[in-house]
C-alpha cells in the first residue's frame, strides 16, 4: 500500500488495491483489483476505515483505464478479470447500470469464458457470481 495524500484530503491517506478479491474471477496476473483508500482514524474506533467513495476522481481514471483495456483488446483475451474490476468501479460511482450494460457487451461478443469452467465463473454464471459478489463486498 502506497501512503499519500490524496487531492484535497486534511489527513495522509493509503491508497491501495482490493489485493484480497484478485482470483475471484480470473487468474491473479490477469485480475483488475480497483483502488482502495484507506484512511487511519482512532475515532469512533481505532482501525484503517474505507473512505474510496470519497475520492471518485481516482475510481473514474481507475474506470477509463480498464474501459480502454477492455475495448482494445483481441479475441483470444478472456476479459474476466477486467471486466468485474471495471464494473466494481462503475458501482462504486453509482453507474451500476452502465457496468451491467458492459458485460452484456462483452457477453455478447462472447468474451467470458466458459459457463463450464470450474475454476472461475463464466459465460452465462458471471454476472450474477460478479452481482453477488459486488454486494457481498460493499460495492453495490
Amino acid at each position: 500500500m502506497r501512503r499519500r495524500a490524496c487531492r484535497g484530503a486534511r489527513r495522509a491517506r493509503g491508497k491501495s488495491a482490493g489485493h484480497g478479491r484478485a482470483y475471484t474471477f480470473a487468474a491473479y496476473a490477469f485480475s483488475a483489483r480497483p483502488p482502495q483508500i484507506l484512511r487511519w482514524s482512532r475515532t469512533p474506533k481505532v482501525g484503517l476505515t474505507d473512505v474510496t467513495r470519497r475520492f471518485p476522481k481516482v475510481i473514474e481514471a481507475d474506470a477509463r483505464q480498464w474501459r480502454r483495456y477492455l475495448r482494445g483488446r483481441s479475441k483470444d483475451i478472456d476479459l474476466r478479470g477486467p471486466l468485474a474490476g471495471y464494473v466494481a468501479d462503475l458501482y462504486l460511482l453509482g453507474r451500476g447500470r452502465e457496468g451491467r450494460a458492459e458485460i452484456a457487451r462483452v457477453r455478447r461478443r462472447g468474451r467470458l469464458g466458459s459457463a463450464k469452467d470450474r475454476v472461475w465463473p463464466g459465460g452465462s454464471r458471471f454476472e450474477p457470481a460478479l452481482l453477488s459478489f459486488l454486494k457481498r463486498t460493499g460495492y453495490r
